[in-house]
């Protein structure tokens, strides 16, 4: 059994007190304190108080205080770490997150119960070929800021707030643009999904 899709989000590359990312990624801010301040602000309006589990995917902060931030935002925070993750990766302000890691596969029940759980690999950095994509695995990464091209044969997705209004991600958010991919293999790897049965056609009874 999985994380239950209500209540897991996901997000990436919010820069916070990276005054320069305003130029670089051309966010819509006049400055820092503005920027902080609106990241936090949808953070809260998208993730609840209480229940959430928030994956977020590298490039936390760049520059002030982590523990300020970390204690304004809601949910349980799981850190994915990034290059800018600097403090994190030399051992420091690990008790800010729920957990730190370099790498993660986490498994999320859609909303259906009767579905199995589905993967979803986590990285700061964008990857070809993941864990279980032929089995409809999806892969989350940051980074690229939305310049990296998916393609349609990818259910890979950039989680970096420059791509999804400067929020985090909902279950539903994700699974309705995964909706549009189609599994292409580029590796030796191929589909193997289990596919629905055909449906028996009805006897007419005539």
């Amino acid at each position: 059994m999985g994380i239950a899709s209500k209540d897991v989000f996901f997000t990436s590359d919010t820069h916070f007190g990276h005054a320069n990312i305003i130029k670089y990624a051309n966010r819509p801010f006049y400055n820092i304190e503005e920027h902080d301040q609106a990241l936090i602000d949808n953070w809260n309006a998208v993730v609840p108080a209480k229940g959430a589990t928030v994956y977020h995917l590298g490039d936390f902060l760049f520059r002030g205080s982590l523990e300020q931030i970390a204690r304004k935002l809601h949910g349980q925070i799981h850190l994915i770490m990034g290059n800018h993750d600097k403090r994190m990766r030399k051992g420091g302000g690990h008790n800010n997150f729920a957990s730190v890691s370099h790498y993660k596969e986490v498994k999320v029940q859609p909303p259906d119960e009767d579905a199995q759980p589905l993967m979803i690999v986590l990285c700061h950095y964008a990857f070809e070929v993941w864990n279980k994509s032929h089995y409809g695995s999806w892969h989350l990464h940051g980074h690229s800021h939305g310049s990296l091209p998916t393609g349609n044969g990818k259910r890979r997705v950039d989680a970096g707030v420059d791509v999804w209004d400067y929020k985090p991600i909902t279950f539903d958010q994700l699974a309705k643009h995964m909706s549009t991919k189609e599994f292409v293999a580029i590796d030796h790897h191929k589909d193997k999904r289990r596919k629905p049965k055909p449906k028996r056609p009805e006897l007419s009874g005539k």
